[in-house]
């Protein structure tokens, strides 16, 4: 009983009830199995337009991670038939710009933990991998989303999709930019400005980018269950 009343005070003290309520019992927009939900920690912003879904597999837990009782402030804005897919469970920090423009498609495959001041810019496509780790301060955009013009080429907005795939570290403040293709098992350095692809388990560093070593692995700690986790994303 005791636990229970712990239980229901957190969820009070740290959730946006009122939001809370509305996500997942009465918006239409949002598409869930019946045991997730979506949890707006305090200080989050969701904006969902005309025919826009999020649609949940899992749980997306949003505005995380403030636990001293201060909260950063994030939002989702989903614009016109876009859509939102939840895989499996779904961390997204506090301080998260994510925006999915008109069309578009972003996707968590399965479970992903982002850390604080992402942002996401989706114009297309972005899809995200399982049991993928994102450093704070990350920048993922699939479109250049203003239009440029070479010599006498027409203007035209470059947009092109983004695919990083199961089990990839990505660093600090590193950019993810429109046509990256990450495979398996990859780790994009600190800092590091990506744009291009790499096969499964390759780090990729330094500014401008380059690959520095090819079959490499990761875990997020050293203990033997995340061991033996790491050695199933390798490439055959």
């Amino acid at each position: 009983m005791i636990h229970a009343i712990y239980q229901f005070l957190w969820f009070c003290r740290n959730i946006n009830v009122v939001m809370y309520i509305h996500l997942n019992y009465f918006c239409k927009a949002v598409k869930r199995d019946k045991q997730y939900h979506i949890y707006p920690y305090r200080g989050a912003n969701i904006y969902i337009r005309s025919k826009s879904e999020i649609i949940l597999h899992g749980d997306l837990r949003f505005n995380e991670g403030r636990d001293d009782g201060r909260f950063g402030r994030s939002f989702i804005s989903l614009y016109e038939r876009s859509k939102i897919i939840i895989g499996a469970n779904v961390t997204l920090s506090h301080g998260s710009l994510i925006r999915v423009n008109e069309n578009a498609i972003l996707e968590f495959v399965g479970t992903s933990i982002m850390n604080i001041n992402l942002t996401i810019d989706c114009k297309q496509l972005i899809r995200i991998g399982n049991d993928t780790m994102v450093g704070s301060d990350v920048i993922i955009y699939d479109s250049d989303f203003h239009p440029t013009a070479y010599q006498n080429k027409e203007f035209a907005t470059h947009t092109s999709p983004v695919y990083i795939g199961d089990h990839v570290w990505i660093g600090t403040r590193a950019m993810i930019m429109k046509g990256s293709n990450i495979g398996m098992g990859s780790i994009i350095g600190a800092n590091a400005y990506f744009n291009s692809q790499v096969p499964a388990n390759t780090l990729v560093a330094c500014t401008p980018s380059r690959v520095i070593l090819k079959d490499i692995k990761w875990a997020r700690d050293m203990t033997e269950e995340e061991i033996e986790n790491a050695k199933m994303y390798v490439n055959g």
